[in-house]
């Protein structure tokens, strides 16, 4: 097979499926992705599917923001308190922090941007969708599944949105922070002690440097099973229509896409 049989080939392959996991691309809005990469740098490109570059700034994000104290110092600003704030940053690791913080807005709209083009230029030739794949560790299909359905498990208990879903790669990559964040925030004993009444203790046990982690991954485990179960089921949609084509359609019947 030529070089460039093989590059097309690659070319107008929208979706490919794992036992485990659904890849795909598909029309995103670029600002939309800049932003979740500004609220945590990784998030952007994960939602994408650039799951490895999006662990890699994930883990960047985790350990300079606590080595710069910054997520402390937003804390401290938010209720007026702007002299401690200024004391629990430190300026060096700060500046160390900033330069991969924009670069990960900068290149997840661009990479955004891209794979729009991508998706487009197979929509226009014979696009490929890999839609079912199994093995001894799983089974994976496109299904139609309901939106709602994967937001309320994502709410009620994060990643259980996702395994409804079947991408675990989310679960793998994200979910194990959210359970070491939210451990580290004190937070599940805050919302004890707030239940009983004792709500200063709640208050002064509460870690603000994790706990400002925590509505950032929150957002993004829900808004991202949110996305994909929608996504998926254009997929589902669109490998119908290609089956139901090249099965029964007559050949001189030209349907658009």
């Amino acid at each position: 097979m030529s070089l460039s049989k093989r590059w097309g080939d690659n070319r107008n392959t929208i979706a490919h499926i794992r036992p485990n996991m659904l890849n795909n691309i598909g029309l995103k809005n670029p600002a939309a992705i800049a932003w979740w990469s500004a609220a945590f740098p990784g998030f952007g490109h994960m939602i994408i599917g650039s799951h490895f570059v999006g662990f890699i700034l994930l883990i960047h994000e985790a350990l300079l923001n606590n080595l710069s104290g910054l997520n402390t110092a937003i804390f401290y600003s938010f209720i007026g308190d702007f002299n401690t704030a200024k004391q629990s940053l430190d300026l060096w690791w700060l500046l160390a922090y900033v330069p991969p913080y924009i670069f990960s807005i900068w290149d997840s709209y661009q990479r955004t941007i891209q794979l729009n083009e991508d998706y487009k230029l197979a929509r226009q030739m014979n696009y490929k969708l890999n839609v079912q794949d199994f093995s001894m560790f799983g089974i994976n299909r496109l299904d139609l599944k309901k939106p709602v359905v994967a937001v309320f498990w994502s709410l009620l208990a994060p990643g259980t949105g996702h395994i409804y879903i079947n991408q675990t790669a989310m679960v793998i990559f994200v979910v194990p922070w959210l359970v070491i964040v939210t451990y580290l925030s004190n937070l599940l004993p805050a919302i004890h002690y707030s239940l009983i009444g004792h709500f200063e203790l709640a208050r002064s046990i509460l870690s603000p440097q994790w706990i400002l982690f925590i509505p950032s991954i929150y957002g993004f485990v829900t808004y991202d099973a949110y996305i994909h179960t929608v996504e998926y089921n254009e997929l589902y949609k669109l490998q119908q229509k290609t089956s139901l084509k090249n099965m029964y359609q007559n050949g001189e019947f030209h349907l658009s896409d």
